[in-house]
């Protein structure tokens, strides 16, 4: 398998629609998975292009911030500046009472709205 990061493909055509964008999450969770960018990197990223009051599909923003929050659990400090913005973001379009948002709470991400 490649090593060469899956989201750079998509950067390069741009993500001037949400169609491009939610391919551009996708493919960063994947190169998150694989160790192939940062969680600061990915979350830049991904912020950077997010087009405003975007609602992502649950399964997505459910498999961010689970990549998010594991990241955060293995490293056991706080998240970096950008990823804990992000998560902020993605876990204020769950549930409160969503498993997520209690691991976040438990890990002590602050969790604005939540």
């Amino acid at each position: 398998m490649s090593r060469q990061p899956l989201h750079l493909a998509i950067l390069e055509r741009g993500v001037a629609t949400l169609e491009a964008y939610l391919g551009l999450t996708t493919t960063l969770i994947v190169d998150l998975q694989r160790g192939l960018v940062t969680p600061k990197q990915a979350s830049t990223l991904m912020l950077d292009a997010m087009p405003e009051n975007v609602a992502l599909p649950a399964a997505i923003v459910e498999e961010m911030c689970g990549v998010l929050l594991d990241s955060i659990d293995r490293g056991g400090e706080a998240p970096d500046a950008a990823s804990a913005r992000l998560l902020s973001v993605l876990l204020r379009q769950l549930e409160p009472c969503h498993v997520l948002v209690g691991r976040a709470r438990a890990l002590g991400v602050l969790v604005d709205g939540a």
